[in-house]
């Protein structure tokens, strides 16, 4: 990343984030299992076998809602490059990783709660 890093401090900013990410996962038919938006950072979990697809899509579509809110620089960077992924195999491990997701993050912020069997 250029510069200082970008903060999602306000509600706003973060709602944004997870509703760019909501379209984009059901725009490309990624069934989205979790998510919750940080300030710094954000931890989801998406049946999609592509990470990179995935991880590409999400920093894309939201750079393009934040670029869009009044105040917001059209060449500011959000996003370091890369991200960590897993793909965990087994249901217990998916269930493992929804629950940490939406219940380990310290304070609940924006997040989502998908359907998983």
């Amino acid at each position: 990343m250029l510069g200082e890093a970008f903060v999602l401090a306000e509600s706003l900013l973060r709602r944004t984030v997870l509703e760019a990410i909501i379209e984009v996962s059901h725009f490309r038919d990624w069934p989205l299992l979790a998510l919750h938006i940080r300030t710094s950072h954000l931890h989801g979990v998406v049946d999609c076998a592509n990470a990179e697809s995935v991880l590409r899509d999400w920093k894309s579509y939201s750079t393009r809602a934040l670029r869009r809110l009044p105040g917001e620089l059209p060449c500011r960077h959000y996003w370091t490059r890369g991200g960590n992924s897993s793909a965990p195999k087994y249901e217990a491990a998916i269930h493992t990783a929804i629950h940490y997701v939406l219940a380990q993050q310290g304070e609940p912020l924006e997040h989502y709660r998908g359907e998983f069997r």
